[in-house]
């Protein structure tokens, strides 16, 4: 492991990090926090440097998790929590807030991160006059998507990174079965646009080629499908349980409206099953249309249904796209690389300010 003596401890400031099943605690399944999660667990391996967290809750407790010691501010709602931060005196180098929504205004004495995981910036102009208005008291803004650096100029681009070790390549299962398992791996929002993934379902076996399947994460709900056309299967715990289903899918779509990354496309590829998405900036950081996975707008469904029977017919179509989704991921949007890049951000801030 190695150590660095410049500085000792980062505070992070973050919503629902973790949170209480039963009689214990585990990772909250949101994007933002998979991803906070995953860089203080590389970079507290590599250097040793120690990370609190706070979070709002119900009572204010201390607990440590994998590691980390994560402090819940007993707090009524968002707002609360933003002022209970106010009395709080962080005794650390940097602090990061994981998501810009929850800055609150210069800490003295201490650096100050944030990240953009949301498009709520770019889509509300209220929200970007915010934004442009909070940069200049925030040492560093980091964005996931080139969109934020075309918009407002001064910020850092950090690419979202995947563990491809527990997001392991499995080549050996695209055997076409009498069912087509299509993984829609989203909620149920206006924005992953799952009414998409239902019509696309209900079209693709009007063609009586195929039996399709389409399979969602979480509670089971009842659809205008019939009842051999989809499942739910539950909660899956992201890592080995989410790489296990992309592996048991033909393909994962996201039809989603907006995305600033979208880390299932990503897990997806990294999985080997390759992705087809709604051409939309965010994803088109990474997909590159006809060369690792698909990008094909909503609006033209029989595009869709052309490209997965293309996928299902042509084995070497689908085994040249799924090498290419594994090898982008491992060469640009890997954990190890990103883990790196939020560590040198903090680390070039302590220096400038010891000199």
């Amino acid at each position: 492991m190695m150590k660095t003596n410049l500085f000792k401890s980062i505070s992070i400031i973050t919503d629902d990090f973790i949170s209480k099943n039963d009689n214990s605690f585990t990772l909250s399944p949101r994007g933002s926090n998979i991803l906070l999660f995953s860089i203080i667990d590389n970079i507290q391996k590599r250097y040793g440097i120690k990370f609190e967290i706070y979070q709002p809750g119900v009572e204010d407790l201390k607990i440590e998790f994998r590691g980390m010691i994560v402090n819940i501010v007993k707090s009524r709602d968002f707002l609360d929590f933003k002022n209970e931060l106010r009395s709080i005196h962080f005794n650390s180098n940097v602090i990061h807030y994981n998501n810009i929504d929850l800055f609150n205004g210069k800490i003295h004495n201490s650096y100050v991160t944030t990240t953009i995981h949301t498009n709520a910036f770019l889509e509300k102009e209220e929200a970007k006059k915010w934004l442009k208005d909070s940069i200049k008291e925030i040492d560093e803004v980091v964005v996931v998507n080139t969109q934020y650096v075309k918009e407002f100029g001064d910020v850092k681009l950090i690419k979202n990174g995947i563990p491809e070790k527990i997001f392991e390549y499995c080549l050996d299962k695209r055997r076409i079965s009498p069912q087509i398992d299509i993984l829609f791996p989203n909620l149920n929002t206006t924005k992953k646009n799952r009414e998409f993934a239902i019509d696309l379902i209900r079209e693709l076996n009007k063609k009586k080629k195929y039996k399709f399947k389409l399979v969602l994460t979480g509670e089971e709900e009842e659809l205008l499908l019939k009842n051999e056309e989809y499942e739910f299967v539950g909660k899956k715990n992201w890592g080995k349980e989410m790489n296990m289903l992309y592996r048991n899918s033909f393909i994962t779509i996201i039809p989603s409206l907006t995305e600033s990354c979208s880390l299932c496309a990503l897990e997806s590829m990294s999985s080997g099953t390759v992705v087809i998405a709604n051409s939309i900036f965010g994803i088109s950081d990474y997909i590159e249309n006809n060369f690792n996975g698909y990008l094909i707008d909503v609006n033209n469904i029989e595009g869709w249904i052309e490209r997965i029977f293309t996928l299902i017919e042509e084995p070497k179509e689908y085994l040249r796209i799924q090498q290419n989704a594994r090898n982008t991921v491992i060469k640009e949007y890997n954990l190890e690389r990103m883990s790196n890049e939020y560590y040198s951000m903090w680390l070039r801030l302590f220096e400038r300010k010891n000199g």
